[in-house]
């Protein structure tokens, strides 16, 4: 297996795989807001795995839970609209938000239009 920096003549090959086997899923721009896009290809530069890793914006937000039922929605509603102001500023066009054991921030964060994609996960190095 060879490891190498992703080369725009790439692109070619890698949107092919991502219709065949990813289509419902969006095609990044792999050369845009990236840290870094690499490629792994197998001794005849068969492109096997193509991805990168990429800045995203997450809101990490922490509620006072003795505050009233009505103080902590529009508090969240605020905080979610600063978040939300600050994510497009930055040139980005999606907020994460990772809900832990909260069903009711959960489906409150669905109401205001988060769509759950995917399971997250993290890696702290």
């Amino acid at each position: 297996m060879i490891r190498r920096d992703m080369r725009p003549e790439d692109l070619c090959k890698i949107k092919e795989i991502h219709a065949k086997y990813f289509s419902n899923l969006y095609f990044p721009d792999f050369f845009n807001k990236f840290l870094g896009a690499f490629v792994i290809t197998n001794d005849e530069d068969k492109i096997i795995v193509a991805g990168g890793v990429r800045l995203i914006p997450e809101a990490v937000i922490f509620t006072e839970q003795d505050s009233t039922r009505r103080e902590k929605y529009y508090s969240l509603l605020e905080a979610l609209n600063i978040s939300c102001f600050l994510t497009r500023d930055s040139g980005h066009n999606a907020l994460h938000a990772f809900v832990f054991e909260n069903p009711k921030y959960l489906s409150l964060l669905e109401r205001f239009s988060f769509e759950t994609y995917g399971t997250g996960l993290i890696k702290n190095l």
